[in-house]
């Protein structure tokens, strides 16, 4: 008998070495294939967080109960005799990964607050690159904060650090990117969640005057759970999502917090500053713009 479904999101699971990862699905027309394991599930999550729906077609996959059994393992249901063990284990194998050494995405936070609350007026670089770096991105810890647009990438507020810093997450949709900007004296720190993200690194122009075609001096891509770090001293960059099959997000933290900074036209190199900076949600909720 063939099984027949009709939902538009489920939970699947994708090994990657020894590390176990849920994530949000897709399932969509492209997956007529009775084998689950050849799912393309980095179609079908490309697919959901760019917000496309299928209007509702159902997709048969005729399986066998063995492939039925492969099946309800990868959403994470339990189902009869050795299968049941088997989701079992994979469950138990998730928690061990998740409870490994380095910061839980709560614990970041807090080590941020307290880094940062010590440090006064400065901001210990170090140790908050650090503090980044030893946190392993898991999509459950942060989902709750992750808001889409079609046209821009999003801001959304995890913390306002009592006025000393802002922390950020920032979900960059197929092909967005920011402006070239500065970063009004503020040390900015970025930790890529998901995906991969492309850094433009530019000289900051002496003064207000157009200067030029603006071209960049290095160029390099952070992957996920890759850190980097910028301030006005460092330059100007530009952050951008090159893909055009799979998003990206990002963990962002400004010290001090700014609500407006420069941009630069890439093509005549003159600046201006830019109307005041907004966020599309405040601890996961959306915010009308007006309020943002």
């Amino acid at each position: 008998r063939g099984l027949r479904h009709t939902f538009s999101h489920c939970t699947l699971f994708a090994v990657n070495g020894s590390e176990l990862t849920s994530f949000s699905r897709c399932i969509n027309s492209k997956c007529r294939s009775a084998n689950p394991d050849a799912w393309p599930i980095s179609s079908m999550r490309h697919l959901a967080a760019a917000h496309r729906p299928f209007g509702g077609e159902e997709v048969k996959v005729p399986l066998t109960p063995k492939q039925t059994a492969t099946f309800l393992i990868r959403l994470g249901a339990e189902v009869g005799g050795d299968t049941e063990q088997h989701g079992k284990a994979t469950a138990g194998h998730q928690t061990k990964a998740m409870a490994g050494e380095g910061l839980t995405f709560e614990g970041l936070v807090t080590r941020l607050r307290e880094i940062l609350e010590a440090d006064g007026e400065s901001a210990d670089i170090d140790a908050i690159k650090d503090a980044m770096s030893t946190y392993k991105s898991s999509e459950r810890d942060w989902e709750k904060y992750v808001h889409w647009d079609d046209h821009t990438y999003t801001r959304n507020l995890v913390c306002g650090g009592n006025g000393k810093y802002n922390l950020l997450i920032l979900c960059w949709n197929l092909g967005q990117s920011s402006s070239i900007h500065s970063h009004a004296g503020a040390h900015c720190f970025m930790k890529c969640l998901e995906g991969t993200l492309c850094e433009e690194l530019y000289d900051m122009p002496e003064g207000d005057e157009a200067v030029g075609k603006m071209s960049p001096h290095r160029v390099s891509e952070l992957e996920t759970n890759g850190v980097c770090y910028i301030s006005d001293e460092v330059g100007l960059h530009r952050i951008s999502n090159k893909s055009h099959t799979v998003p990206a997000i990002s963990l962002h933290l400004y010290s001090p917090p700014y609500e407006t900074c420069r941009t630069f036209d890439e093509h005549s190199g003159q600046a201006r500053q830019c109307a005041k900076m907004t966020f599309y949600s405040k601890g996961g909720v959306r915010v009308p713009a007006v309020d943002s």
